[in-house]
């Protein structure tokens, strides 16, 4: 999945591999961009099904006005307000230059405009990346 916006700032989210053969987890990849550079991160964040529910909950325009949607570790969370996506990012996935503080009540974030057919878009992207993850097993 890919986002831009207007400043330049992106975010590349892949499906890596399984991050053990016999496990749920999937070892997630970044490529990310923000005012003060870019930096690329990686870490077993999502299982399996959490990338699956992602990819229904991308696609579900009635549930966008606005919604969330986070995973049992905290490295990621989605949320669309107003045509509006933010990406959080925590700990192994955050730009160095911005360290994960628990303190920081707002997180660490890139917003993207995102119509529902953009992310209707990646929502197919990111099925596509688990029809390959699947096959790996295979």
């Amino acid at each position: 999945m890919r986002f831009r916006n207007s400043k330049g700032h992106q975010l590349e989210l892949t499906i890596l591999s399984w991050e053990f053969p016999n496990e749920d987890w999937l070892m997630i990849g970044i490529l990310g961009t923000d005012d003060e550079g870019s930096w690329e991160g990686k870490d077993p964040s999502l299982t399996f099904s959490e990338a699956k529910e992602l990819s229904s909950w991308l696609v579900s325009p009635g549930n966008f006005e606005d919604s969330s949607i986070e995973f049992m570790e905290p490295e990621l969370e989605f949320r669309y307000k107003h045509g509006e996506l933010r990406i959080y990012l925590e700990w192994n996935l955050r730009p160095p230059w911005r360290p994960s503080d628990n303190d920081d009540d707002e997180g660490y974030y890139l917003a993207f405009a995102a119509s529902i057919e953009e992310l209707k878009k990646q929502s197919k992207n990111l099925d596509e990346m688990l029809e390959k993850v699947s096959d790996m097993r295979n």
